[in-house]
């Protein structure tokens, strides 16, 4: 499963349940890629191409979302921050056997 800057517009309450459906879909010994911002707090933001719209974005703070990844069951194999015009943890985690 792929999540390329989609959790980033989940909002925080709804970080568990989604994690937990995404964690459902996969079998066990299924991959997922999860690309995220980090920081904290839900902000809209202006869209770059037109500052008239705006965009719902959640930052989460890596520890706390690595460690929900491993309550909920998955093994968190590598995961790494990369900063463009904002910094991003990228998540790479494997659905552990039942």
């Amino acid at each position: 499963m792929w999540s390329a800057a989609a959790l980033l517009h989940v909002p925080a309450a709804d970080t568990v349940p989604t994690l937990r459906a995404w964690h459902a879909a996969l079998r066990p010994g299924g991959v997922l890629g999860l690309s995220t911002s980090t920081g904290e707090g839900e902000v809209w933001e202006p869209v770059p191409h037109d500052k008239r719209l705006q965009r719902w974005f959640v930052h989460r703070e890596p520890r706390t979302l690595l460690a929900i990844l491993a309550e909920i069951g998955f093994e968190v194999r590598e995961h790494a921050e990369s900063t463009t015009h904002r910094t991003w943890l990228s998540v790479l985690a494997i659905r552990r056997e039942v």
